[in-house]
């Protein structure tokens, strides 16, 4: 079977050019996605339309899940930019890149209106979900980490951003192929340090054997990357619309759309961050306004 690729990401890309032995193992399969490790590193190949630097995008939709043609831990070798693995084969030839994007934000435009109605459609998403799966801001991990990281940070403790426990807490909570924790901590982490030049703080990364240990292999590598900024051209598009200040309810509610609730937790990630940064730089107790929208005894 010859799978043909469309897209690959800037990561993926370099992950697979610069691999010693071309050589990797399937870690985890899954109906439309399956994601393989060269030396260490993630490579996410999938039918989904969304681009993302790790990712390899295939032309085919559709088509019969991978768990009935790919078996966990095959090996995966790379050979005249073609990838077997097994009877499969991941024709790379001709494929376009997906540039990555640099998330550095030099200013926040988004008006505060914006973020107080965004959060208001957020929590009523939230609503329409709570019954089947984790409403990650009713967790009593969210509120030690809106007590200990976000509010003090807000109010001009800088370096409260910098204590890994609080984050710790969130690493793997919930259910899912990507726990509410990460997504959530995904989306803040990425609009936190895009913002840290532009206004003077110092950003913050988590470890990655800290986050590995926290959670599941793929999840962390996600969040590892997200940190530094690789991440979906959705979530991209988010963080972008800040500094613009055009279209950011727009891309907030098409990334809510996605997956069960990791949409709405990297959206989530994402307006808790701003909200903070901006509460920092405006003052107008915005911060406040935004979390109210879904605790009212905030």
């Amino acid at each position: 079977m010859i799978l043909k690729a469309r897209y690959i990401g800037c990561l993926a890309k370099k992950f697979l050019t610069e691999s010693s032995k071309k050589a990797g193992r399937i870690r985890i399969i899954l109906p439309n996605t399956f994601y393989a490790e060269f030396d260490g590193n993630p490579i996410v190949i999938t039918r989904k339309r969304g681009r993302a630097p790790l990712n390899i995008n295939l032309n085919q939709s559709k088509g019969e899940p991978f768990q009935r043609i790919i078996r966990p831990d095959l090996r995966i070798l790379l050979k005249d930019n073609i990838l077997k693995i097994g009877n499969v084969m991941v024709d790379l030839r001709r494929v376009e890149t997906y540039e990555c994007v640099k998330l550095g934000l030099d200013s926040l435009e988004v008006s505060d209106d914006e973020l107080i109605k965004a959060s208001f459609i957020l929590s009523r998403l939230y609503d329409l979900v709570e019954e089947k799966f984790l409403i990650i801001y009713r967790t009593s991990q969210f509120n030690d980490f809106l007590i200990d990281v976000v509010k003090p940070f807000a109010n001009g403790f800088e370096d409260a951003v910098h204590d890994p426990g609080p984050y710790r807490k969130l690493m793997g909570l919930g259910q899912g192929f990507t726990p509410a924790g990460d997504d959530f901590l995904s989306g803040f982490l990425a609009t936190l340090n895009a913002s840290s030049k532009a206004y003077g703080f110092k950003g913050f990364f988590l470890n990655k054997d800290d986050i590995l240990s926290s959670t599941s292999w793929a999840s962390g590598m996600l969040l590892y990357y997200s940190q530094h900024g690789y991440v979906g051209e959705g979530v991209s598009r988010v963080i972008q619309s800040l500094r613009d200040g055009v279209g950011f309810l727009d891309a907030l509610m098409d990334l809510a759309k996605v997956g069960h609730t990791s949409g709405l937790d990297l959206s989530l990630g994402i307006l808790i961050a701003s909200s903070m940064i901006l509460n920092l730089i405006r003052g107008k107790d915005i911060l406040n306004r935004v979390i109210r929208q879904f605790l009212n005894n905030f």
